[in-house]
């Protein structure tokens, strides 16, 4: 097999996360798509509550549990993605340890190992990152929580963009208490979703203050910023 080549620059490396984070939203998307309700027209969703709809939830034995119900159901249709999301994860990470090997230092590892920054936390990061980089991303963002008017990543979409089953998302939202002691305080073992702190789970994440810190600011710098070892 032959041997992947280093990441020419942060750019190209952001573009392959990047590329992550499209596979995790397709993903949602079957997902979202896998209960529809029938009585709502599709330019009504996110405006239009319907009773059947309100029925669905209160029918539900475990609500919080109900998304991964949905999700065990359409395991089928979203193996194609689990494996290609498996596959990218593999390829970025060896890309990764070749830029190492070659002398250059990538924006988005650096960032993570200044910050402490676990692996969950960092696709945090770029899930709130992505409309920063492109509009249609708030498109996506609206679709999956019902709400043409939350353009931004609820911390909820976040964690059920990462985690993967119920143990693991209700692991997350304890973390908010956990992480009470302060910003240095790192999350349990077992738990593999960091929540952010102080958020509650209905508000957006944002990126904003990080944008330069992973390789983006505007298109004449940031490339020029990546010549070298960056």
């Amino acid at each position: 097999m032959r041997e992947m080549e280093p990441y020419r620059n942060s750019l190209e490396h952001l573009e392959d996360e990047l590329g992550r984070l499209d596979l995790l939203l397709r993903r949602a998307v079957l997902i979202a798509r896998a209960t529809p309700d029938p009585r709502v027209p599709h330019e009504l969703r996110g405006v239009v509550v319907s009773d059947e709809e309100v029925d669905a939830v209160v029918a539900a034995p475990d609500v919080l549990g109900e998304r991964w119900r949905i999700e065990g159901e359409a395991a089928d249709a979203l193996a194609p993605i689990d494996r290609a999301l498996h596959e990218s994860r593999k390829a970025i990470d060896e890309r990764r340890r070749q830029t190492a090997r070659a002398g250059r230092r990538l924006r988005l590892p650096h960032l993570a190992a200044v910050f402490g920054l676990s692996a969950a936390e960092i696709d945090l990061l770029l899930i709130a990152l992505g409309p920063e980089l492109e509009p249609r991303y708030e498109t996506l963002y609206s679709y999956l929580q019902v709400d043409a008017t939350r353009k931004r990543p609820g911390v909820d979409l976040a964690l059920n963009l990462i985690c993967r089953n119920i143990a693991e998302r209700r692991a997350a939202a304890a973390l908010p208490t956990r992480h009470a002691a302060g910003r240095s305080a790192r999350p349990p073992a077992d738990v593999t979703a960091p929540f952010p702190q102080g958020r509650g789970i209905g508000r957006p994440l944002s990126a904003r203050t990080g944008r330069r810190q992973v390789g983006h600011s505007t298109p004449g710098t940031a490339a020029a910023g990546d010549a070298g070892t960056e």
